[in-house]
């Protein structure tokens, strides 16, 4: 069975950002979301694919 579709405040919480800032980048197309009824809603697939692109390369010298 697929996950259900994860709230502004829940992908918050795993992102460490606040809902406002969630709310932010989906209505400007940063972050992968949807409209039900009037409300952002996410795809956890989508938001752990969206997380993985955002990697930086780890750079010679830089301390872990």
């Amino acid at each position: 069975m697929r996950e259900m579709l994860l709230t502004k405040h829940e992908v918050a919480e795993r992102l460490g950002l606040s809902p406002e800032t969630v709310s932010r980048m989906a209505r400007r197309g940063e972050l992968p979301s949807r409209m039900v009824a009037g409300r952002y809603r996410f795809d956890p697939d989508e938001i752990q694919e969206w997380l993985d692109r955002q990697r930086v390369p780890a750079r010679a010298g830089d301390e872990q």
